[in-house]
């Protein structure tokens, strides 16, 4: 066991200072490389055809953030995080294919993560243009916008029917693209995990802060449900090119039919009224084509917005925002993910001192947090000089 830190500040990442806390004790009981993309797994290569092991490593890999992101959202006794994934022991470390995390090369692995969901999501959305559908060995001559849409849409993406993880869905709604467009149709199709935080909000809705997990064709965003107001806080990292209050947003196109349908099931699931689910970010933050880290930036948004320094939400984006003007400003945003993504992925708690909730809790003495006690300050500071 690590020597426990004094104070509880010097244990908490600061996205202000992401450099502050390098050097930290890890725990490194089940290890990982750093993201790469040195092939695409979803194409033959010269190792063989694709395998299941590239994305079951991957989604291991996201276990681990989770459940590591998990002891830091429970410093916030309002937020409510399912983590879908437990660690079982193996025998040995497993080698991985193509541009997947790793163990690393010097420490075996004693154990792995296993998802009880796919990709440990709690919403999980689909899509694929219908023509392909059609056309691919798998559902060849299957229409997916007139047929059984859920079906044919897991037939497509591999997943058995009896498979943990697909009896772990349930279909909820399926939304396709008009005729009208100049695009080709394109089917989006939504599932909840029973095992999910959706399956578990209950009614009479009190004041949690619901994080639900969204996994997206190729993707991964988030949503915040507030229960008080019952309203919902979507981010995206990769940013959403419309905005889901705008009547406008209503036309369903093939850039963003998925937004559209995570939008349509969650108001549908929670019933949230339209008007009450913004998306927060409208910009692509993962420009550089080394940032495949959007299962990372989603938690690191959680943590801002409400652990440290628990931040509005405008505020937020506005930080990440202000280094997107230009290329330097875009490599320094994947520092600040990459500085995360290690100190979140090995986060080792046993350093935390053992009064570490009356420590964090005296960081925020009174609602509204510190910076509103800053800001009071500044005030009477002016007020006397005039």
């Amino acid at each position: 066991m690590s020597e426990k830190k004094e104070k509880f500040i010097d244990c908490l990442f600061d996205p202000f200072n992401p450099e502050k806390t390098i050097g930290l004790p890890q725990d490194k009981t089940i290890t990982f490389a750093p993201l790469r993309l040195s092939t695409d797994p979803s194409v033959l290569s010269k190792k063989g055809p694709i395998s299941h092991s590239w994305y079951d490593r991957w989604e291991q890999m996201i276990c681990q953030l989770q459940n590591k992101a998990s002891l830091l959202f429970k410093l916030n006794p309002k937020l409510n995080f399912v983590t879908n994934c437990n660690s079982i022991p193996v025998s040995k470390s497993k080698s991985t294919s193509g541009g997947a995390p790793a163990p690393g090369s010097k420490e075996k692995t004693k154990s792995i993560w296993k998802s009880n969901s796919f990709m440990v999501g709690d919403l999980i959305v689909l899509s694929e243009l219908d023509d392909v559908i059609y056309t691919d060995p798998l559902t060849s001559g299957l229409n997916i916008s007139k047929g059984d849409s859920d079906m044919i849409m897991l037939q497509y993406y591999e997943l058995p029917e009896d498979d943990p993880k697909t009896l772990d869905l349930q279909y909820v709604d399926k939304i396709t693209t008009g005729p009208h467009l100049n695009d080709q149709n394109k089917t989006s199709v939504g599932y909840i995990s029973k095992s999910g935080i959706l399956n578990k909000i209950k009614k009479p809705l009190g004041d949690k802060i619901n994080i639900i997990k969204i996994v997206t064709t190729g993707h991964y965003t988030l949503a915040l449900h507030y229960e008080k107001q019952n309203r919902i806080e979507y981010f995206d990292p990769s940013g959403s090119s419309w905005s889901m209050t705008r009547p406008s947003s209503k036309k369903i196109t093939n850039d963003n039919i998925d937004k559209m349908n995570v939008a349509n099931i969650l108001n549908k699931i929670l019933e949230v009224a339209p008007g009450n689910f913004t998306s927060i970010n409208t910009k692509n933050l993962q420009i550089l084509d080394e940032d495949i880290y959007c299962q990372t930036w989603v938690l690191l948004y959680v943590y801002m917005r409400h652990v440290y320094p628990k931040i509005k939400d405008e505020d937020c984006n506005e930080f990440f925002l202000s280094m997107t003007k230009d290329k330097k400003g875009y490599e320094k945003l994947f520092v600040l993910i990459l500085h995360w993504w290690d100190y979140l992925i090995y986060l080792d708690e046993t350093i935390w001192p053992d009064d570490f909730e009356a420590q964090y809790n005296s960081l925020f003495p009174k609602v509204g947090g510190r910076r509103k006690s800053q800001r009071k300050r500044k005030k009477k500071i002016r007020t006397k000089k005039k």
